[in-house]
């Protein structure tokens, strides 16, 4: 004990760390047994040149002469960032940096219990035009909607009924195709909103082949989640209402309750460059007013421009 002791007092007049002399001595980066072993002992590692951070008039000092800046009051003087933040704001002369799910407030129960026609909706718009997202190796989850600027008022509809701040919808141009697009995004990353939009109502990353109607969406609000997708991902034209996806079990959900509601249609799938098939589902136009009676009502929300096409071009 004598011998290991004496090693790391001389470790520690050289200058050396908690990490490296973790490793010397310990055989190991971890830092536990040092920690114990000097706790044990009664060593003051704050005199000690790598752990003056340890010291709350030094550090101070020492922020001021660097601009209150951690990050280069640990590079100048080859001390740990981690440790250097801890102490800094354990001696309160640092703010604890908020993290984005603090910063960016979200009512993370919203989506809980899909119990009013707009949760569904929205529930089918996210799957038509969202995504979720969960980092390889990591617990951190993300939701997405990223859609026209013009559509911003959409998105400020669903910010608001989320009560995500408005101000934090972030706009933005891309390039596609030698065409720049103007968008508008809204990201969340609260953990439990993602996850349960993710495991209870099924909307998961890489979705496109395994899309299917979510068993949670009670059977009155399954035209409010039809018409959330078909806002998203959907068509109100000329040449037929349409909705497509790469995936044949949502097609085949929405198709057998257009059976059930006597709406007619026909189902069509192209084969595309990737080797998979595209699968679509038109409205037959007899069945127009029936599809806009059930998907469609004056008094439910959806897209502007989509009831814009439908009430005031209805040849469309």
């Amino acid at each position: 004990m004598e011998e290991k002791l004496q090693r790391i007092l001389n470790l520690l007049s050289e200058g050396k760390n908690s990490e490296q002399i973790s490793l010397i001595v310990f055989k190991t980066k971890n830092c536990v047994q040092f920690n114990r072993f000097c706790s044990e002992n009664n060593i003051d590692l704050k005199q000690y040149k790598a752990f003056k951070y340890m010291d709350k008039e030094w550090l101070s000092e020492q922020l001021k002469k660097y601009n209150n800046s951690p990050t280069i009051l640990a590079r100048e003087l080859n001390l740990s960032l981690t440790s250097v933040n801890r102490y800094a704001i354990e001696f309160g002369l640092r703010k604890p940096k908020k993290s984005i799910a603090s910063v960016n407030y979200i009512n993370e129960k919203y989506f809980d219990e899909v119990d009013d026609f707009k949760k569904a909706y929205w529930l089918g718009f996210i799957m038509a035009d969202g995504y979720t997202y969960k980092t390889p190796n990591r617990e951190k989850y993300e939701l997405a909607i990223k859609i026209k600027s013009t559509d911003i008022d959409h998105l400020k509809e669903f910010a608001k009924d989320v009560e995500f701040p408005e101000e934090k919808i972030v706009i933005g141009s891309g390039k596609r195709n030698g065409n720049i697009n103007y968008y508008c995004q809204l990201r969340t990353y609260n953990t439990h909103l993602v996850t349960t939009v993710m495991h209870k109502h099924k909307i998961v990353q890489n979705k496109t082949y395994v899309q299917c109607l979510p068993d949670s969406i009670p059977k009155e609000y399954i035209s409010d989640f039809i018409r959330g997708y078909w806002d998203g991902n959907g068509t109100l034209k000329k040449a037929g209402w349409s909705a497509c996806t790469m995936s044949y079990q949502l097609i085949e959900s929405f198709a057998k309750y257009f059976d059930e509601n006597n709406i007619e249609y026909t189902l069509r799938k192209e084969l595309c460059k990737s080797g998979n098939y595209l699968h679509l589902i038109r409205i037959r136009s007899k069945s127009h007013d029936t599809f806009v009676k059930l998907i469609y009502p004056p008094e439910k929300y959806a897209l502007k421009r989509k009831y814009d096409l439908i009430y005031t071009s209805p040849q469309n």
